[in-house]
């Protein structure tokens, strides 16, 4: 658990590992946990020093590759403003390090570097366009909110479509999707309501036995015990 190995572990080491476990968090739906880890991890990285200190294991690079994760589960939660600063951070690490490679390596390293750094950069590209696709539906759902209000129809359909586009990007918010359930209410789709509720609680259930020992707090169903 992570307070026992932050006692016997270096920084670039721990780090590694909770970026391994929050890949694993963001690929099962605990996306919180996943976001609380990459923040922990990117505090323990350690800036590289020599030639020689230029590795995925560690330093720059997996500075970068925390600050793309973390925008991943930021934007999953439907936290469009927190994901492009990760996003943002990602790139400007990514500056930093093809600096720093440009100063201690030449010719075939350098290049080998150049090519991992831009790879980091194209993703970290990809959840910026992704965070703007997020905020571009919220705001649209937002210029849809009086008509919904009013049980205009038009408008009605219009504000599901974009929660729809929104849920695609943040499928971890919790304040879409009780929108979303809310809205199919008001709209009488009894049947849409029952469908994604069951999708709901089976993804619920793939939790289960997730959240133990430090990662006890992280629970969304605080005081409901695992069956694992």
């Amino acid at each position: 658990v992570y307070s026992e190995a932050s006692k016997v572990l270096s920084g670039d080491t721990l780090a590694v590992l909770l970026s391994n476990r929050a890949a694993g968090l963001l690929m099962v739906g605990a996306y919180d946990a996943a976001a609380d880890d990459c923040q922990r991890a990117i505090l323990q990285v350690k800036m590289p020093r020599g030639r020689e200190a230029f590795s995925n294991d560690g330093g720059l690079l997996l500075k970068i590759k925390l600050y793309t994760r973390l925008g991943r589960a930021r934007l999953k939660l439907g936290d469009h403003s927190a994901a492009s600063k990760a996003f943002q951070d990602a790139k400007k690490t990514s500056d930093v390090a093809l600096a720093f490679s440009k100063e201690n390596h030449d010719g075939e390293m350098y290049r080998q570097n150049h090519d991992a750094v831009s790879q980091m950069v194209v993703d970290a590209e990809m959840g910026l366009t992704d965070s703007k696709r997020l905020g571009d539906a919220r705001d649209k759902l937002a210029d849809c909110t009086d008509g919904v209000e009013k049980n205009d129809r038009g408008k009605l359909a219009e504000a599901l479509g974009q929660l729809n586009i929104a849920l695609s990007i943040a499928s971890g918010s919790l304040s879409l999707t009780e929108r979303k359930v809310a809205l199919l209410a008001q709209m009488k789709r009894w049947r849409e309501v029952t469908g994604f509720c069951e999708r709901l609680a089976a993804f619920n259930a793939g939790l289960d036995g997730v959240f133990t020992e430090d990662l006890a707090s992280k629970s969304p169903f605080p005081g409901v015990p695992s069956t694992k």
